[in-house]
């Protein structure tokens, strides 16, 4: 008795597997994870969602908004210009929409600098 052959079995379950996994470019992105990327000169090079602000108050100094409460998020930083210069960020908040971002050099004079900020929001 020959034995039944089962490649094309195998073959027609992958084909469904990956007709499903094409699906995925359609994948949405977290509604409660915020970022930002900030050029030294105050500039937004980039957010997610798109739709965030950023500007330069003065010396080292800058105002990021994303659009909606942060209230009760965490936020995060880092410096993007660390390959070029040695320093430190710090973060405020100015208002329920608004952070205040720092940026400062080795000697602790504030410097313009670029950065990244993040904030992860409780999920509604």
């Amino acid at each position: 008795m020959n034995k039944p052959d089962t490649t094309n079995a195998t073959t027609a379950t992958n084909a469904t597997h990956a007709t499903t996994a094409d699906t995925a470019t359609s994948a949405k992105i977290a509604t409660n994870v915020l970022s930002a990327n900030v050029r030294s000169d105050g500039s937004l090079l980039g957010s997610i969602p798109a739709g965030a602000t950023s500007s330069r108050s003065s010396q080292g100094d800058y105002r990021v908004g994303f659009g909606r409460s942060i209230a009760g998020c965490t936020i995060a930083a880092s410096l993007a210009d660390v390959q070029v210069h040695v320093g430190m960020i710090g973060v405020g908040v100015i208002d329920a929409n608004t952070l205040q971002v720092w940026t400062v050099n080795y000697a602790n004079s504030f410097t313009d600098l670029g950065f990244y900020i993040q904030a992860i929001c409780p999920a509604s």
